[in-house]
């Protein structure tokens, strides 16, 4: 498992999926009820850590953070 710690939530995802990681669960650590634009997150936390042995089956938890840019930003998305 590489880290993805501090990553873009976009860029870690797309980091495991060349992998052949496709059983990401990314989990708001801040109250939001779910991702809906990877692309405004950052992985805050991950699961299992950087440096397990990763299999293509095995089930990666992303804990994440809204970017400040996105938080700040208009609500239109539904992803605030």
């Amino acid at each position: 498992m590489p880290s993805v710690e501090g990553q873009n939530l976009m860029e870690a995802m797309d980091t495991l999926d060349q992998l052949g990681v496709t059983d990401i669960l990314p989990r708001p650590n801040d109250g939001h009820a779910f991702v809906a634009n990877p692309a405004n997150w950052v992985v805050a936390a991950q699961d299992p850590t950087a440096g397990t042995e990763l299999s293509t089956a095995d089930e990666v938890t992303l804990q994440v953070s809204k970017t400040d840019e996105a938080e700040s930003s208009w609500c239109g998305d539904r992803d605030c």
